[in-house]
């Protein structure tokens, strides 16, 4: 079985566009997906990038175009001004390497804390908060909170962020198959033309998403 690395973060609303879309084709492809939180501060000071505060107004202006342009494309629900849009996401990014590093598919818990943040406007940052999205999923929040805190996952996130520059990402999400990279969700149709075989390119996934 071929690996898809995923490099994101929760709070990316790119990620959480592309969520459907890249497990459809990592289960058309039959593919592991390995999900990688990242620092995205450290990996956008050391690749040449700059977080949104420090953009300029016209950089910020247009990324809400987009944002709206890709919300209305997909026809999925998103806040374009998040009430916590400066909050940390790190501790959920954690809870998503604590499922990893207990053998618990991450999958959904990732998906839902990607929709508190952008359709819900809830504080990720907040404990209380993030007990109750793990148990929408049926999972003990007091094994997955304690883990995430631990040390090991602090440095396991780090080790992700260098591991992604080292490869040559420098946003996300970034979707690593192989030695190639597919930087954003509107990368996911050559992805998927990639693992496609010429005489069915078809793009199967696509298909799946919009009937569904």
């Amino acid at each position: 079985m071929d690996t898809l690395h995923y490099y994101f973060t929760i709070s990316s609303p790119w990620a959480y566009f592309g969520d459907h879309r890249m497990r459809s084709i990592a289960d058309c492809y039959n593919l592991y997906l390995d999900y990688k939180p990242i620092d995205l501060v450290k990996l956008l000071s050391k690749t040449g990038g700059q977080v949104l505060e420090n953009r300029s107004s016209e950089r910020k202006a247009y990324r809400l175009i987009e944002l709206e342009r890709w919300r209305r494309h997909l026809r999925l629900p998103l806040n374009l001004q998040p009430k916590y849009l400066q909050s940390s996401d790190t501790l959920a990014n954690k809870l998503v390497i604590a499922c990893t590093q207990l053998a618990i598919d991450p999958t959904n818990l990732a998906y839902e804390l990607m929709r508190a943040f952008w359709v819900k406007d809830q504080d990720i940052t907040n404990p209380v908060t993030l007990r109750n999205i793990i148990v929408s999923q049926s999972l003990n929040p007091t094994q997955l909170m304690n883990r995430a805190q631990d040390s090991q996952i602090a440095d396991l996130l780090d080790f992700h962020t260098d591991e992604a520059i080292s490869r040559g990402v420098f946003g996300v999400p970034s979707y690593v198959i192989g030695d190639e990279i597919f930087w954003g969700q509107d990368r996911l149709e050559l992805l998927d033309q990639k693992l496609t075989p010429r005489s069915d390119q078809n793009t199967t996934y696509i298909k799946q998403d919009h009937e569904s």
